[in-house]
């Protein structure tokens, strides 16, 4: 393999392991406190205003927002993969489209963030 080949591979592999390591994180990490069998996001989404400090929501909230930041590379690798193998890009349309998840994920978890903290 050549080495320009093995730097285009780097593109790829970057983002593909930081999402790797992300979902690590979120989905091999306990959620905090005694929450046996709710999914994180219902736990974000049950907090409440007015009770300061809720840190259970608030890592529920950060979960939320490191999944969107993980979807992010994940589509981000898959473009540099398109990109290396066919020469082919997304349109801006098409990005735009898929981008859309990652940032309501990542608005979600900022919400739920600010919500559980204040």
């Amino acid at each position: 393999m050549s080495d320009e080949r093995l730097k285009q591979f780097k593109y790829v592999l970057r983002p593909l392991l930081g999402s790797l390591v992300l979902f690590g994180i979120i989905f091999l990490t306990p959620h905090a406190g005694q929450n046996e069998g709710r999914s994180f996001y219902e736990i974000a989404r049950a907090s409440i205003w007015g009770k300061l400090g809720e840190w259970q929501a608030a890592w529920c909230s950060v979960k939320i927002i490191l999944l969107g930041m993980g979807v992010y590379l994940s589509i981000k690798s898959l473009e540099e993969c398109l990109m290396l193998v066919r020469r082919y890009s997304f349109s801006v349309g098409t990005f735009l489209v898929l981008m859309i998840l990652p940032l309501l994920l990542s608005v979600a978890g900022c919400f739920y963030l600010l919500k559980a903290l204040f």
